[in-house]
């Protein structure tokens, strides 16, 4: 490391001499002040956070025309996010079973019943439609026959003069197994997360129902033996259980590895405490702005698992910063001896090179 700093612009020297006197000086309140008035409003808006994905919002800004189509598209179709809860029949033909069809239709009022289910169909829907086409159109028999043997003749007689693909939507060739599809019309994650749990609620009321003693709704999650939820709205749901279980964990370890790190470096341990609280004091900042945005449903900067990623590669650099300005000090005070001489020359060429470092790429960052 060079001795002289001949080299040194005069805004640097500027700019090291106003930090460390707002540091080390008399006006070492107003940094002081300002990071409490930060934790306190990070203390607020973190309870706030939401930490599901609107896909869309998360890639394209929400003025743009992509987003604007998409939400046109959502509103005026019965919903953009689908989800599909399997049926696992015990036998061949257990999808034609009347009990079961019935079982399957109740399952579909009762989701049919929420304003964000936009659409529903299954093998029961085909039943009904059929039903309601033999007796020409009459309103009472928009109903599933009794009858089982009527219900055979009916997919049989359909099977004959249709494309043998028309019912491979809601359920197989042999009627083993099918499918209850439907969309939900909106991407607000919050929403999301309250429709799928309450899809998730019905299939485990309704597996103990009579209508499928003969047949398995669903499969479980072998860890939490909840049900699971098949399409795009079961994705998300397993995009937000990864933020929910990471959101912690995962800064909490790189803090740690990273406090490692540092403690073995400087061979202090009180430097590794120090630079932890710096990361600790940036992360909470971070996270109190994720629940800004989330508070003011803004989708692409509330903590979903991309920004989580981010973040965590943000601390990082943060990290690296701080390794080289602490090395920078400690280099300056062995040389005078004079801590605010050392965070003078520290802060007028280290800290000033990762100032300049920090605003090109937040330049780059800003586009997006």
């Amino acid at each position: 490391m060079p001795d002289t700093h001949d080299n040194i612009h005069q805004w640097e020297a500027k700019f090291g001499s106003w930090l460390s006197n707002m540091i080390a000086g008399p006006s070492k309140w107003i940094p002081i002040m300002a990071v409490a008035i930060i934790i306190s409003a990070s203390a607020y808006y973190i309870p706030k956070i939401e930490r599901g994905i609107n896909y869309a919002e998360a890639a394209f800004k929400q003025d743009t025309k992509i987003i604007q189509d998409l939400h046109a598209l959502n509103e005026r179709m019965p919903g953009i996010i689908s989800f599909n809860i399997p049926i696992i029949g015990s036998d061949t033909d257990a999808m034609q079973d009347v009990n079961l069809l019935r079982g399957i239709n109740q399952l579909e009022q009762a989701l049919r019943e929420d304003p964000a289910v936009g659409f529903t169909t299954s093998l029961s829907q085909y039943i009904h439609l059929l039903n309601y086409k033999m007796y020409n159109d009459a309103e009472e028999m928009w109903v599933i026959p009794y009858d089982q043997e009527l219900v055979h003749q009916y997919l049989f007689t359909y099977s004959l003069g249709a494309d043998p693909e028309d019912l491979s939507i809601v359920t197989d060739y042999d009627y083993t197994n099918g499918q209850l599809l439907g969309f939900i019309n909106t991407m607000n994650p919050t929403e999301l997360e309250r429709i799928t749990r309450k899809i998730s609620s019905y299939i485990t009321l309704y597996r103990d129902s009579r209508y499928f003693k003969d047949a398995q709704i669903s499969l479980s999650d072998e860890t939490t033996g909840l049900p699971g939820i098949g399409g795009f709205a079961g994705t998300s749901a397993a995009t937000r259980d990864v933020s929910e279980d990471e959101w912690l964990k995962l800064p909490a370890i790189t803090a740690v590895l990273v406090g490692i790190a540092i403690a073995i470096m400087f061979r202090s341990i009180a430097m590794a405490g120090l630079i932890m609280i710096m990361v600790c004091i940036t992360l909470f900042t971070q996270y109190g702005l994720a629940g800004y945005f989330s508070d003011m449903k803004n989708w692409g900067g509330n903590l979903h698992f991309g920004n989580l990623v981010a973040l965590t590669i943000g601390m990082g650099l943060g990290v690296d910063y701080s390794i080289y300005l602490a090395e920078r000090i400690k280099a300056e005070y062995r040389k005078s001896e004079d801590v605010l001489s050392a965070f003078r020359q520290a802060f007028t060429t280290t800290g000033s090179s990762a100032v300049l470092s920090v605003l090109v790429l937040l330049f780059c960052l800003i586009p997006l």
